[in-house]
């Protein structure tokens, strides 16, 4: 079996998906904190949260005190990016559910389904 060797980009792309992970289950957090949380190098999450701020995926969340020097940035996944949408379509009704990328629920619908028909009403 061949092993497929990694490129510059595939570990860019790893190093996000890392911090991202980090990011929405350990939101706010400063870079250090990614830094121990994740393994990556302090220098690492610099540069990779740098772009994530700057195509507007992270959020700067506000600071709090160092145990000495200036005090650390907070960063979070900017709810604003995008959205999710969630559909469940049951016996008896399909519900459509948004959602910002912190999961807090922007709208709901609920629509009857009636038996024998092809459509909701």
């Amino acid at each position: 079996m061949e092993r497929r060797r990694w490129t510059v980009r595939d570990l860019r792309r790893d190093n996000r998906s890392v911090l991202l992970w980090s990011l929405y289950f350990d939101r706010p957090c400063s870079r250090q904190d990614l830094s121990e949380a994740t393994g990556l190098s302090p220098a690492s999450v610099s540069n990779v949260t740098r772009e994530l701020i700057d195509e507007g995926v992270v959020a700067e969340a506000g600071s709090v005190d160092s145990d000495g020097g200036r005090p650390r940035t907070l960063l979070q996944i900017d709810s604003k990016y995008g959205y999710v949408i969630g559909v469940d379509v049951g016996e008896t009704r399909v519900r459509v559910e948004l959602f910002d990328l912190t999961m807090a629920e922007r709208a709901k619908s609920t629509t009857p389904w009636i038996p024998g028909t092809r459509a909701p009403t």
